[in-house]
C-alpha cells in the first residue's frame, strides 16, 4: 500500500488516527493499541469510519475489527455516501458482539463493495491472510452476487483470462441464510 491508516474507536471516542507510508509506524501503532474493560458495548466504529474515510486518499481498502456492536448506527448512510465519494471498500471482521451482530455492518459492507467475515476470537490469528489478499497487490472484483442462500445449487461463472498470470487469485464467498 501507498500509505496504512489507523483509526482507534471505541466508546466515548475515537482517534487519534495514525497515517503513513510506512509499514513499522503502523505496526507500532497497531501494537500500541490496548483494550480496557472490556464487555462495554457499544462502541462508535461508524465515528471511526467517518474519520478515517476523510484521512483516507482514495481507491482505498478499509478493515473494520471489532467485537462490539455499534452505538453510532445512525451514521451508516453516511459512511457508505462517503466511502462510494472516495471509492473505499469497507470489509468488517466481526469477532462477536455484546448484543446480535449489528445488521448496520452488513448493510456498509454490501453498500461499498464489502464483506462482512463473522469470526470467533480464537480465529483472530488467521485473519492477516484475508487481508493480505487485498493489499499485496491492486485487487479486482470479477464477481459480486447478492441474495439469500436456498436449497438449490447455484452456479456463477466467473471471468478469468490468460492475462491473470502472475497475481494470485482468491475467492471469497459470504452466505446469508434465511
Amino acid at each position: 500500500p501507498g500509505a496504512y491508516l489507523l483509526e482507534p474507536f471505541n466508546d466515548p471516542g475515537v482517534g487519534p488516527a495514525t497515517k503513513t507510508p510506512d509499514s513499522t509506524t503502523f505496526l507500532n501503532a497497531v501494537n500500541a493499541l490496548t483494550a480496557g474493560g472490556g464487555n462495554d458495548c457499544p462502541e462508535l466504529p461508524f465515528s471511526g469510519l467517518m474519520e478515517a474515510i476523510s484521512a483516507s486518499d482514495p481507491q482505498a481498502v478499509f478493515f473494520l475489527f471489532t467485537d462490539a456492536s455499534a452505538n453510532d448506527d445512525y451514521l451508516a448512510d453516511d459512511v457508505i455516501l462517503a466511502a462510494k465519494q472516495k471509492g473505499i471498500v469497507l470489509k468488517f471482521m466481526l469477532f462477536g458482539s455484546c448484543s446480535p451482530i449489528d445488521a448496520k455492518y452488513y448493510k456498509v459492507a454490501s453498500g461499498t463493495g464489502g464483506q462482512v467475515f463473522v469470526l470467533t476470537p480464537s480465529e483472530a490469528s488467521s485473519t492477516f491472510p484475508l487481508v493480505k489478499a487485498q493489499v499485496v497487490a491492486n485487487p479486482v472484483t470479477l464477481l459480486s452476487v447478492g441474495g439469500t442462500s436456498l436449497s438449490a445449487p447455484a452456479v456463477y461463472n466467473v471471468p478469468v483470462d490468460s492475462t491473470l498470470t502472475s497475481t494470485p487469485l482468491t475467492f471469497s464467498v459470504s452466505v446469508d441464510t434465511p
